[in-house]
């Protein structure tokens, strides 16, 4: 498990965030904020920053949360972490569906991933 001091160093260095500042004007955050990560006062990111992080630089949840896992996702790892994702917003025998598929999705290629997730949105629309 690596540390959230670590985990956020790793962040500012891999994505040419050469100063603290740097990662919290991404943040939308206080240089304090950024500072209690990196000297581990702060034990965990905020849910808030996860998400942005994520969302920004394709950013493993499980690592951003835990520091286990890869730091970063492929674009096939992304695109089941959004199948997982999407599975929970839908009806019960759509989301045990999904449950099953799931495992056999790593084998799968980006297009029929990408084909899953529109047919999920497309699921989600006619359940709303």
């Amino acid at each position: 498990m690596i540390s959230i001091a670590d985990r956020s160093r790793a962040i500012r260095n891999t994505f040419g965030l050469n100063t603290q500042q740097d990662l919290a004007d991404v943040l939308g955050c206080s240089l304090g904020k950024i500072k209690a990560y990196e000297q581990g006062t702060t034990k965990r990111f905020k849910p808030a920053d996860i998400m942005i992080l994520k969302e920004k630089y394709n950013l493993n949840q499980e690592w951003l949360e835990f520091g286990t896992g890869e730091m970063i996702l492929t674009s096939s790892q992304k695109l089941l972490k959004d199948i997982e994702d999407m599975s929970f917003a839908l009806n019960e025998n759509i989301s045990s569906y999904v449950k099953e598929i799931v495992p056999l999705l790593p084998y799968a290629s980006q297009a029929y991933l990408e084909q899953v997730i529109q047919k999920l949105k497309e699921f989600k629309k006619l359940s709303e």
